[in-house]
């Protein structure tokens, strides 16, 4: 009689927890619903990672249920303030760039290390406050993480918080993401960033593009094609071909723009330096040769120092979308080159 009546109970926390499984999918979306049954009944993080990214999410930010989310970061920040984040020895580092500078390349032959793991942009979508920046980049640098953390943050985000953590189980001690320059970087170190990289020992690694023109070129162009990255030489070959028109109206002005962004980076690199932080630069331009260099960054004082010449894990690599000559891939270039003549900036159109 007792266990028919156990097992009675037992049915019916189980219907009820399915109750509430269905009720969250309609309201959060089969990902997040699951996620809060993950946490109700306590499965595997494999089976939370497996089943929350497994590829029907949407890149387009999202909003996630006020109960769960205010839930999540109440429990996510109580934990933080009890436990260091960083793993004694461990590399925490910040990939800092423009768009269309080399990232995704670079993040992709790094990652060829097994000590290393480079991921995606962390704050690429979704509304970020400093407390929520900052508890991003405490559980995504922190040795263990809790799927119940996660419902605070975009699923873009979730994506590569589990990434990162299921990297470092599998051996990768330096771990770092992608933050884009225009994501909110420099007011963020100017208001607690800074203070918070130094007091942390996170490296960072500055990606510059010296032809400042080539990578407004690229950014129009990959908002006319769509096409960001490719390890497909015939996809990349179609899309190297596509001529692009430059708005020579603006140009002038949005290349000062650009030198007042590098202005702005160099005097936070400046700070960074005089605040004890390591600092590694990277240009596009040769990018390929400093692989080796950004490697060595990383993993020096690591426990991986003495692996440092491990086999690197062979995979098809990202193609260069563009590789002729300027001129042939710009539509008006005549006009292009006549907006530029006498400027400190003529230099690029030959490059």
């Amino acid at each position: 009689m007792r266990v028919q009546r156990m097992f009675g109970w037992i049915a019916l926390v189980s219907s009820m927890a399915m109750l509430c499984i269905v009720v969250t999918s309609s309201l959060l979306g089969e990902g997040r619903s699951f996620l809060l049954a993950a946490i109700m009944l306590q499965l595997p993080e494999s089976q939370v990672s497996d089943k929350l990214f497994d590829g029907n999410e949407s890149n387009e930010p999202s909003q996630f249920g006020t109960g769960l989310k205010q839930l999540s970061h109440s429990s996510a920040s109580a934990e933080l303030k009890s436990e260091p984040f960083i793993a004694k020895r461990h590399v925490a580092a910040i990939m800092l760039a423009m768009q269309r500078s080399g990232t995704s390349f670079l993040a992709l032959e790094l990652n060829r290390h097994p000590c290393i793991n480079m991921q995606s942009e962390l704050f690429i979508h979704g509304s970020w406050t400093p407390e929520l920046r900052k508890d991003a980049l405490e559980i995504f640098f922190r040795a263990d993480m809790n799927v119940s953390e996660l419902g605070m943050f975009p699923s873009t985000a979730q994506e590569v918080l589990v990434h990162s953590a299921r990297a470092f189980r599998e051996g990768a001690v330096a771990r770092g993401f992608n933050w884009k320059l225009n994501q909110e970087f420099v007011p963020c170190w100017h208001s607690w960033l800074g203070d918070w990289v130094a007091k942390h020992g996170v490296r960072l690694i500055w990606v510059q593009r010296l032809n400042m023109l080539r990578r407004i070129f690229s950014n129009e162009a990959n908002k006319r094609n769509k096409l960001a990255v490719t390890t497909n030489k015939s996809l990349a070959k179609l899309a190297g071909a596509m001529k692009i028109s430059i708005n020579t109206s603006t140009i002038l002005q949005d290349l000062a723009r650009e030198e007042q962004n590098l202005k702005a980076v160099r005097r936070i690199l400046a700070d960074a330096r005089r605040k004890g932080v390591r600092v590694h630069t990277v240009f596009y331009e040769n990018m390929t040769d400093s692989i080796g260099a950004v490697r060595n960054f990383l993993l020096h004082d690591s426990p991986c120092t003495s692996h440092a010449k491990m086999p690197l894990k062979q995979y098809p690599g990202y193609q260069k979308l563009h590789v002729g000559k300027f001129r042939d891939v710009v539509e008006n270039w005549n006009q292009l080159r006549n907006t530029l003549r006498r400027t400190s900036w003529e230099w690029m159109l030959s490059r």
